[in-house]
């Protein structure tokens, strides 16, 4: 998408110029959803890790106690592409990130809704799940939902106006040159792009 830098610029350029807006991975709706995606990230592997290790030593210290080994694994899963997601965000790979937070939080939200089943069985779930694992799920799967979204919508527009400012400098280019076959002087087309001036209001 950016191996042309100059049509990069043609793109930001005609976007300033025509006051083309919408929501981007820099702008400031995806950073404010994302500052509380990290606090919402947090705080549900600090309480992922505290329920593994917890698992594991009241096992230890009980041995009467059944380890869940199969929770204790599902988390751990969880919790390492949630991670993962977090890592990708960091990155140009936002859509990635996105999809790899969102899909380990339902089956997160379906294992401890089983862990934690009142003393009824069926019938409901302790007051703890809701606020210590039922919300903050539920928070970050709409955060990291809105962020996805508009990851999506920021490359479809990028690569929509990418390629029609592509189709354009071309355009000027083979009038330039009087052919049209461009293999044949893929130099003078690099060229081209590299003097190529997007501020230029005379290629407008």
């Amino acid at each position: 998408m950016q191996k042309y830098e100059k049509i990069v610029k043609r793109v930001e350029f005609l976007e300033e110029k025509y006051g083309i807006k919408y929501a981007k991975t820099d702008g400031k709706l995806y950073n404010t959803l994302k500052f509380f995606y990290f606090i919402s990230l947090i705080y549900i592997l600090a309480i992922n890790q505290l329920y593994i290790v917890s698992m594991i030593f009241v096992g230890s210290e009980n041995e009467n106690y059944i380890i869940d080994k199969n929770s204790i694994i599902t988390v751990s899963i969880c919790s390492l592409l949630l991670a993962a997601g977090c890592v990708f965000k960091c990155t140009r790979f936002k859509i990635v990130g996105g999809i790899l937070t969102i899909l380990p939080l339902p089956l997160l939200f379906f294992t401890f809704a089983v862990k934690m089943q009142d003393g009824l069985g069926y019938f409901g779930f302790k007051a703890s799940f809701y606020w210590r694992h039922a919300i903050p799920i539920v928070i970050l799967f709409i955060l990291s939902s809105f962020m996805l979204i508009i990851a999506l919508r920021s490359t479809i527009k990028f690569n929509k106006e990418y390629k029609k400012a592509y189709d354009n400098i071309y355009d000027m280019y083979r009038s330039q040159i009087g052919y049209d076959d461009m293999s044949v002087e893929q130099t003078d087309w690099e060229e081209f792009l590299k003097t190529y001036d997007p501020r230029d209001t005379k290629q407008n």
